[in-house]
C-alpha cells in the first residue's frame, strides 16, 4: 500500500530548511551552508520550530537552561536523529556534484528537491548547470511561490508523485537530454518509497539516459527500522515524521542495495554512513554533531 498523497507542503521539507538555516546561522564554519533556507520560511513557522525544539529538550530535560539558541543547537546536534543526517548528507552531496560539474556534468536533476536552494544559493558555479526539480504538486508549488525574488540560475520545474506518476514521462517532461550526463540528487526521498517504488524509480532513470548517470541517494539501515533497534532520538524521528502524516516506509540493507543496484545496471561507488562522511568535513562543529547508524548515503553510476 503506498502511502496517501499530501495535499499540502510537506512539513518535513519546511524541517530540514530550518536545520540547514539555524546551522548555518550560528556556526563560523558550518558543514552546510545555506544563506537562503531562512527566508523560504514564515516568521510563523521559524517560531513554530523554534518552540516545538523547545519543548523537545524541556521534555528529554527539564532542568536544561541557558540561552535559547544555545538549547536548540544541542538538541539538534545532540539529541536529533533527523539534524546531523541533514547537514551531511547535503555537504556530501553538493561536494559530489561540483565535482561532476567540474568534469563536464551540464544535467543537475533534484528528485524530491523539497526546498533546496541550490540555484540561489550557489550562483559561482550553479550557471554552469540545466537544473531541473521534481517533486509534490503542493510542496512545489510553495516552494516556487517563496523562490520569487530570488536572484537564481535556470530552474525548470515538473510536479511529480513518484509513489504513482511515471518518472520517464517527468523526464521527457523536463526536457532533459537523453544523450547528455546527468548528476542526480535524491536524498530524503527513498524511505518514504516502497521497495517496488525505489526500484521503479532507478529502472526509470536507467531507460531514459543514454549516457553517463550518477545518483546520490540516502536512505535508512533496514535494522533500525523497528522500535527495538531503536535509540531515543531515532523514535523521537520516526514519531515526529507519523504525525506529520509522512510515514516512514522503507529501510534497506546495504547488501540489499547493492544488489539491487547491480541487477539493474548501476554500480555502487560509496556506500557511507555519516560518521564516514564526517571523518572529511575538517570544520570544528563535526566533533559535536551525533550521528545515529540509521542513515547512510549511497553514491550510484552508470557509465
Amino acid at each position: 500500500m503506498k502511502p496517501p498523497a499530501l495535499t499540502s507542503a510537506s512539513s518535513t521539507a519546511l524541517g530540514d530548511a530550518f536545520i540547514r538555516a539555524f546551522h548555518t546561522e550560528h556556526e563560523r564554519e558550518p558543514v552546510f551552508s545555506d544563506v537562503v533556507a531562512r527566508h523560504l520560511l514564515t516568521d510563523a513557522e521559524w517560531e513554530g520550530f523554534v518552540a516545538g525544539v523547545l519543548r523537545s529538550v524541556s521534555n528529554y530535560d527539564e532542568s536544561l537552561a541557558g540561552p535559547e539558541a544555545d538549547r536548540i543547537r544541542f538538541w539538534l546536534y545532540s539529541l536529533s536523529a533527523a539534524a546531523p543526517h541533514v547537514l551531511f548528507r547535503s555537504r556530501y552531496t553538493e561536494d559530489r556534484l561540483r565535482d561532476y560539474v567540474a568534469a563536464g556534468f551540464r544535467q543537475y536533476v533534484c528528485l524530491g528537491a523539497g526546498f533546496d536552494t541550490f540555484a540561489a544559493r550557489r550562483l559561482d558555479w550553479a550557471w554552469e548547470t540545466r537544473t531541473v526539480e521534481f517533486d509534490l504538486p503542493a510542496t512545489q508549488a510553495l516552494k516556487i511561490e517563496r523562490m520569487r525574488g530570488f536572484g537564481a540560475a535556470s530552474v525548470d520545474y515538473v510536479p511529480i508523485d513518484l509513489a504513482s506518476d511515471d518518472l520517464g514521462d517527468g523526464l521527457r517532461a523536463g526536457g532533459l537530454r537523453p544523450d547528455a550526463p546527468v548528476f542526480l540528487n535524491w536524498c530524503g526521498v527513498s524511505y518514504y518509497l516502497s521497495r517496488e517504488h525505489i526500484a521503479a524509480v532507478l529502472a526509470a532513470v536507467r531507460d531514459y539516459f543514454h549516457s553517463t548517470v550518477v545518483i546520490v541517494m540516502d536512505y535508512w539501515n533496514e535494522r533500525y527500522m523497528t522500535r527495538s533497534a531503536q535509540d531515543r532520538a531515532t523514535r523521537s524521528m520516526f514519531d515526529s515524521v507519523e504525525r506529520n502524516n509522512e510515514r516512514f516506509v522503507t529501510g534497506l540493507r546495504t547488501t540489499e542495495l547493492s544488489e539491487l543496484a547491480t541487477h539493474l545496471g548501476y554500480r555502487v561507488a560509496e556506500d557511507l554512513g555519516c560518521a564516514e562522511i564526517a571523518e572529511r568535513i575538517t570544520a570544528p562543529v563535526v566533533a559535536e554533531l551525533v550521528v545515529r547508524p540509521i542513515g547512510r548515503v549511497a553514491r550510484l553510476e552508470i557509465g
